[in-house]
Formats: C-alpha cells, sequence, structure tokens
C-alpha cells in the first residue's frame, strides 16, 4: 500500500534477466523447490525492517508469435546476485543473461486479470512429485498458438509471508468441528488435513499472479486472456484448491490501477484473506522452466551448454608468454582467455564442421604468436595448407616489417626447385631415400612391392652418394645402362655399402631386357607419373631444394606451402614429404647442446586439414607428438573429424599426447562420442558437442603438467586483413632466393658434362624399348592399362620368391596416347 499512497518509493534501479536453459535440460522439481526456498529466505525480513523496506521479485513469461521467453525482475543489484547464485546453484546449466526493462504499451488493445484461489489459500493447489509431467507443457502448447499481432504477458510477485501460523492453526480447527458435526466428512477432511499440514511446513509467500493478453481487437484481447486462464488448469486440483481469474469488467477491475500496478510491478490492496499464498513445492510447479519434454522452436533456449573457465587457465593468464584467444562466459562473467606459449609446445588441435570457426582461430593463432617477438622469444613456423585459404589469411596479416622472414611457396605455380633428395639437416641418406619410398608406396599401396622398395632405397642412396639424386635420375639409374654404368664406376667398392649397392645394380646391368623389365618396370611406372607431370616435374628435377627446413627453423622464418590447385595424389606426396621433412629437421636440433637449444627459435608445424596427409604421414604426426616437444618444436592439426579420416592409433596418439584440443562443432556422432570420451567432463556430454555455434568451441588446456576439463570459448574476431597486396611480393622473393640457391649448385665435374648430352623431360617421350627419346606434344606411354593390372599378380610372385624365369607374354601392348593430367591419377 505504501507505494500507493508514496509511489516515488516505487524502486528505479530494477534489473531484468532473461532465463535461458539447455535443450537437455530435465524436470528436477526438487532443486526448483530449493532454489525458491532459499530465496525466500534471503528475502525474509524482521518486523522492524519490514516496515521500512520488503522488497520482492517478480517471475515473468512473455510470448508472442515468433518466441517464448522466462524472465526475473528484482529490484536492485543486491538482490539480483543473490537471485543468480541461489539459482545457479540448484540449476549450473541456466544462464541469466541481463537486458533492458520494456516499458509496456497499454495503448493497443488489451485485456488482463488477475488470478485468485477457488479456497483459502492454506489449501494447497495441485503440485507435482514425479519427474514425469512438466508442467510448463500446457502453458507452452498455448503460447504456441498465438498469432501475428497477439501478445501474452504473465506476471508472478514473489515476496514472503508472514503471520501465517494464525491462519494454519484456524482452518485445522474448522475442519476438525466440521468432522465432528458430520462424520461423512471425516474422509474429505482427512485428505484437507494432511494437505494442509504439508503446505505448512514448507517456506511461503505471498503472490500476485496477473496476465495481459494484447489482441488485434479488444474482443481478441479477451479470448487471449481467457485462454491463458485456463492454460493454468494443470495446477488446478478438484479436490482441493484451484486458480481462478477476475473478468475484465470495469465493476470488477479498476483498468488504470490493473494497468499500473502491471507496469510497475507492485502488489494490489487486499486483506490478508484474499492473498494467494503459495508453498514452495507449489512455486516450483508453476515458475519454473520448461524441460527437454517440451518440444517447442519458440522457446529461447541455449544452444550450448557454458562451462565455467578451470582456475589454472585463470592463473596462467598473466604469462609474458601468452596470447589472448577469446573470451569464457559463464553464469553472466566474462574472463579472457590466453594461450601460453608452453602449453603450445604440448601441441594443439583444431576439430570442427567447415564453416565454424576452426581455420580462422588458427590464424589467429600464427598472427599473435609472431606478435610475442618482442619479448625475446623468437617463434617460426610452417604451414602447410591443402587448400590455400589459411595460407593467404595467413600473409595477409603478416606487417611489413616481418614479411623478409616469410617464404610463400605455391606448388601449382610450379616455379620453386624442390629435389626432395636435398636436404639441410642431417640425417642418414637412408632414411632420405626410405622417407621417399615410403611417401610414394602409400599413394599406390595396391601396386607396391618389394623390387619397387628395394630400387627406391638402393637408387636413392647410391645417388646421394655420388652427388646426383633426384627422382629424374632414379628414372635414369633404372632405364638407361649408360647411365647406369657410369654410376656404378663411381661407386667406391671399398665402402661396404657402397659395394653393396655397386653389387644391386651390376647385377641388374647383367639381366636380359625381359628380366630387366621385371625388376624395374613398376617402378618406372611410378617415376613417369611424377616426373612427367606439369607442375611437379620441373619442380623434381631441379638439383636443390628451395625450401630450406632446418634453415627456416633456426631463423625464425614463417613457412608457407600453398597446395592449393594440385591434384590429390599431388597434395597428398609433396604434403607428405613436407611434413615428413619438417619432422626430420626438428629432430636434427638434437645436434646442439641443451643451452644452445634453449636460444633456438620456437617453431611449429601447423597442418590444415589434416587428414588429407594421415594416410601419407601418421609415423610422422605420431613422432611430432611424442618427441618434438623436447627440440622446441611442436605441431598443429586443423581437422573436420576423426571417425574415418584419421587412423585410430593417430587419433589416440592425438588425445594422448596433444595437450590442447579445441573442439567446434562436430557434423559425426561417432566423432562427438569420441571426443567426449577422451576429454571428460562432469556436464558435458556429446550431444554438447554437436551443438556448438560458430566461432565457439570446447577447448582442453594444458597448463603446467596438468590438463584442464573442457570449458567454452568464444574465439576471438580476426583482424582485418590489410596487407594482401604484399602477397605476390613475399612469392616473389621466396623464388628469387630459391633460384638463387640452385644457380649456386655446382654439381662434380664428371656430372657436369654428362648434363649437357641429356635433353629436358619436358622435350623427352617414352618409346617402346622404354628407352627416353625426344618427344613431340603429347606423351604416349604403352602398356600403361596392361602394366598395372599385372602389378599385383608380380608383387605377389615377387613377395613369395616364386616368380617364374620362363614365361611367355601372350598379350600384344598397346600404344596409348595420355595427357598429363591421366599421368596423374
Amino acid at each position: 500500500m505504501r507505494f500507493h499512497v508514496l509511489p516515488f518509493l516505487i524502486p528505479k534501479s530494477g534489473k531484468v534477466y532473461e532465463l535461458k536453459t539447455t535443450l537437455d535440460s530435465k524436470i528436477l522439481y526438487f532443486k526448483d523447490e530449493t532454489a525458491w526456498t532459499t530465496m525466500l529466505s534471503f528475502l525474509y525480513r524482521p518486523w522492524y525492517r519490514r516496515m521500512v523496506k520488503q522488497e520482492w521479485i517478480s517471475w515473468e513469461i512473455v510470448a508472442t508469435k515468433e518466441d517464448i521467453r522466462y524472465f526475473v525482475w528484482v529490484p536492485d543489484e543486491r538482490i539480483g546476485r543473490a537471485f543468480r547464485s541461489k539459482y545457479y546453484a540448484e540449476h549450473p546449466e541456466v544462464e541469466l543473461v541481463e537486458v533492458e526493462d520494456q516499458p509496456i504499451d497499454f495503448s493497443r488493445p488489451h485485456a488482463g486479470t488477475k488470478l485468485f484461489t477457488d479456497s483459502h489459500w492454506t489449501v494447497p493447489i495441485k503440485t507435482y512429485h514425479n519427474e514425469v509431467v512438466d508442467t510448463q507443457a500446457e502453458l507452452i502448447e498455448f503460447f504456441d498458438s498465438l498469432e501475428e499481432g497477439q501478445e501474452v504477458h504473465m506476471q508472478f510477485l514473489i515476496q514472503p509471508a508472514y503471520h501465517t501460523e494464525k491462519s494454519f492453526r484456524g482452518i485445522t480447527r474448522q475442519l476438525n468441528r466440521q468432522g465432528e458435526r458430520d462424520e461423512t466428512l471425516e474422509k474429505d477432511n482427512e485428505l484437507y488435513l494432511s494437505a494442509i499440514e504439508g503446505k505448512s511446513t514448507r517456506s511461503l509467500s505471498r503472490m500476485a499472479i496477473k496476465v495481459v493478453g494484447f489482441g488485434r481487437d479488444q474482443k481478441d484481447a479477451k479470448m487471449l486472456v481467457k485462454s491463458a486462464k485456463g492454460s493454468i488448469g494443470t495446477f488446478s486440483s478438484g479436490r482441493l484448491n484451484q486458480l481462478h481469474g477476475r473478468e475484465w469488467w470495469p465493476v470488477r477491475t479498476i483498468r488504470p490501477l490493473f494497468r499500473w500496478e502491471f507496469q510497475n510491478r507492485l502488489f494490489s490492496m487486499e486483506c490478508m484473506k484474499r492473498r494467494v499464498v503459495l508453498g514452495t513445492e507449489e512455486m516450483a510447479a508453476i515458475m519454473r522452466l520448461p524441460s527437454e519434454r517440451v518440444h517447442n522452436n519458440k522457446l529461447n533456449r541455449l544452444k550450448m551448454r557454458s562451462t565455467p573457465l578451470p582456475k589454472e587457465v585463470k592463473q596462467g593468464n598473466h604469462s609474458t608468454l601468452s596470447i589472448p584467444i577469446g573470451f569464457s562466459k559463464h553464469h553472466g562473467t566474462s574472463e579472457e582467455v590466453s594461450f601460453d606459449l608452453a602449453s603450445l609446445r604440448y601441441h594443439a588441435a583444431f576439430i570442427g564442421m567447415s564453416g565454424m570457426g576452426k581455420s580462422t582461430a588458427m590464424y589467429n593463432l600464427v598472427e599473435d604468436l609472431m606478435h610475442l617477438d618482442g619479448v625475446g622469444e623468437t617463434i617460426g613456423g610452417t604451414v602447410i595448407d591443402p587448400h590455400g585459404d589459411l595460407c593467404q589469411d595467413i600473409a595477409s596479416r603478416i606487417p611489413p616489417e616481418k614479411q623478409h622472414l616469410v617464404r610463400y611457396v605455391k606448388f601449382s605455380e610450379g616455379e620453386v626447385p624442390f629435389n626432395v633428395y636435398d636436404v639441410d639437416f642431417a640425417t642418414s641418406e637412408d632414411k632420405i631415400a626410405q622417407t621417399v619410398a615410403d611417401v610414394l608406396k602409400r599413394t599406390w599401396k595396391d601396386f607396391w612391392g618389394p623390387n619397387i622398395d628395394d630400387n627406391f632405397l638402393n637408387g636413392g642412396i647410391a645417388l646421394q652418394r655420388i652427388g646426383e639424386a633426384s627422382l629424374p635420375n632414379l628414372q635414369r639409374l633404372l632405364s638407361d645402362p649408360d647411365y647406369r654404368e657410369s654410376v656404378l664406376t663411381r661407386l667406391k667398392r671399398e665402402d661396404p655399402i657402397e659395394n653393396d649397392l655397386y653389387l644391386y645394380f651390376s647385377n641388374l646391368q647383367g639381366l636380359k631386357d625381359r628380366e630387366l623389365q621385371q625388376k624395374t618396370n613398376s617402378t618406372l611406372n611410378k617415376l613417369r607419373k611424377i616426373t612427367l607431370s606439369g607442375v611437379m616435374g620441373k619442380m623434381l628435377r631441379a638439383s636443390t631444394n628451395g625450401i630450406r627446413f632446418r634453415e627456416n627453423m633456426d631463423q625464425g622464418r614463417i613457412v608457407l606451402l600453398d597446395l592449393s590447385e594440385l591434384t590429390s595424389d599431388e597434395k597428398k606426396l609433396i604434403g607428405s614429404i613436407c611434413l615428413t621433412f619438417a619432422e626430420f629437421a626438428g629432430k636434427s636440433r638434437a645436434d646442439t647442446t641443451a643451452a644452445e637449444r634453449d636460444r633456438l627459435p620456437y617453431h611449429f608445424v601447423m597442418v590444415d586439414e589434416a587428414p588429407t596427409l594421415m594416410e601419407h604421414s601418421s609415423d610422422a604426426i605420431e613422432s611430432f607428438a611424442s618427441e618434438l616437444r623436447k627440440y622446441k618444436t611442436s605441431i598443429i592439426l586443423g581437422m573436420q573429424g576423426l571417425k574415418g579420416q584419421v587412423p585410430t592409433e593417430v587419433s589416440d596418439a592425438i588425445f594422448r599426447n596433444f595437450g590442447t584440443f579445441v573442439s567446434f562443432r562436430l557434423g559425426n556422432p561417432e566423432d562427438a562420442d569420441l571426443v567426449n570420451r577422451s576429454m571428460p567432463s562432469e556436464t558435458l556430454t556429446e550431444k554438447d558437442y554437436l551443438q556448438v555455434e560458430p566461432f565457439y568451441g570446447y577447448m582442453r588446456m594444458q597448463v603446467g603438467n596438468e590438463r584442464t576439463r573442457p570449458f567454452l570459448i568464444r574465439m576471438k574476431a580476426p583482424e582485418k586483413a590489410q596487407f594482401s597486396s604484399s602477397i605476390p611480393v613475399m612469392k616473389k622473393q621466396t623464388l628469387e632466393e630459391a633460384l638463387e640457391h640452385e644457380d649456386q649448385f655446382e654439381p662434380p665435374e664428371h656430372y657436369q658434362d654428362s648434363r649437357e648430352e641429356i635433353p629436358d623431360f619436358e622435350e623427352m617421350e617414352r618409346g617402346e624399348s622404354g628407352v627416353i627419346q625426344p618427344r613431340n606434344e603429347s606423351v604416349h606411354l604403352e602398356g600403361e592399362d596392361e602394366q598395372e593390372t599385372q602389378e599385383k599378380e608380380d608383387i605377389h610372385e615377387e613377395s613369395t620368391g616364386e616368380m617364374e624365369e620362363n614365361h611367355e607374354e601372350d598379350q600384344h601392348e598397346k600404344k596409348k596416347e595420355v595427357s598429363i593430367d591421366d599421368l596423374l591419377v
């Protein structure tokens, strides 16, 4: 009444919070009742305090044709903090988002009602103990029927009820007297007495329940209010108490006063007997959020489940070697999340569907790592990108003062020398030869046998020993007897390894044509497909490799390897070789002492769309994960999924050895189940990983020796790309440096003369005898189809040692004209 007399006392600093719950929220009446009990306890005031001030809160529902939203109003910030704290304690999955308090426009056609109980308020309305029926279902069903121009507001004002004991004692005596006078009422009275006794033991709240409906006209508005009253029938009990509404008649409702009270969220002036007083059990049935059992697209629910930021991450946010990567928002508190360089040493993986923000997070990370240069730690990286977008996004954000550190290679342009046998790190010749063989073996795994392996391994080592190693020269070694003889004369037989190589290739020299073809044709078939490629052929024929992996690492350079516009097999081949060489270069840092190693630049290797290379470089990725950290080298993977894309042993290695793992929205339930099992959480389920919004992800981070529980993070927005015009300049400087290195290459004297007699492979054609000849405009390969079909049989015979030495050919080879693209299929 005091606010009606002294309206200036009406709270002016009230706050409104929208309540949002998850799509899979459960029916938990006990938790709802506990939340209201603790809140009423907080609002309770002794008589001498409430004479001055008694706070209250308002639970509200607003429904339109478009959406259904739940709100709570509090009179000030202090009450707001208390409500959030107590509600979050019982419902941690809920988010309360502060919103602006919207005034209600009563100039539209409207009607209203205030709800009362039929019987005395001491008799409870219907409540629910089991968690099967959702009391909000009937309300939501009514709200779902709203049409254009219709709107309903429901308001539940709540404050503690005082001096209720006398009323309970009075109603109990009255029922007992009735039972004594009329024994037929004894059974019904027992039901009443039991219900009343149960209500009297709970915390009680004085309530005002009001409904306002806005319609297309006055009649429509009245119909809405009538339907709203009917939808509350869920809480009415035929044998106990029920709610009914006062009609919107001028003689029953003072309309201006009703509107003023509704707008200001005020209790009406009424005597104690006419009040609505509910226990917390009844409140829990009425004032709660819909569960997953209520299916409605209009409900404004959370698509993602928020999680608290782990304390380990909070403590690590102050490191000088950390960069901001996003924000964590939980229960109204937003905190910046920083990523420590020490965490990156434990490797990182980003997984998620296309368009969810995975690549954005990756190039943001690279950009920020480069800015760490000013704190005494030089950082470089190698980026292997099958699609090219990531390389462009990174390059276009590198400022001019850093561009001299960039090496940008777009392989489809076919300009940069790329001799796979030329490396600038310490490793054995057999490792390089075997690596090349292993990468190619995975490309043609169904057409590979012991002879091919022997040819690649022995040929690669022999050519490295004489300083002429390249794939085209390996092809010459197997197909040109004169060149093979030249190699044999330069092998030193006093060296045990070179003596073995000499015996191997001298044996080839002594074979008849048919036996030689059986020994070399399968290998030559693979080599021709590579060396005759219009893109790769020119790069592979170079004497040097323009990508100096160890040098780039030790100089802190950013190496961008763009594999876009290559065929699928070319991407796998080049990408796998680059990843393996980056692994070897990182391992070669073992040649430095521990003290010197601490001064080496930190280097990361980032692989976008990593499953593209998984089949060819799973060993390299496992090696990175388990060994490279101690050499200040780590790997960062970007993937769209795991199941069916990544070998099981690799995915196991990722979860076992990768400290940081960020999961954006996943498209495969099997992936979601795997991620959920590999990153245990008390709150998250596999469904949560399928419902993440764009640019959000669930992140696990390595902090020191501990790994955090996954938490929700909003990745920071990218900076504007300001230096896109510099990309051609960076490509040009990379090419010029590589060609200068190529021009400075000085082959052995005996090799300089022989090169003059060898025509360029772009001008060559293979004839029927298998000898390289000058070609015209097209490339003719004979017997290509028959050879690949025959290879599987030959490989089986080779592996079992049962190849027959004398069998007659029963097929005539056909000559087939093919294009370079056909060769790469």
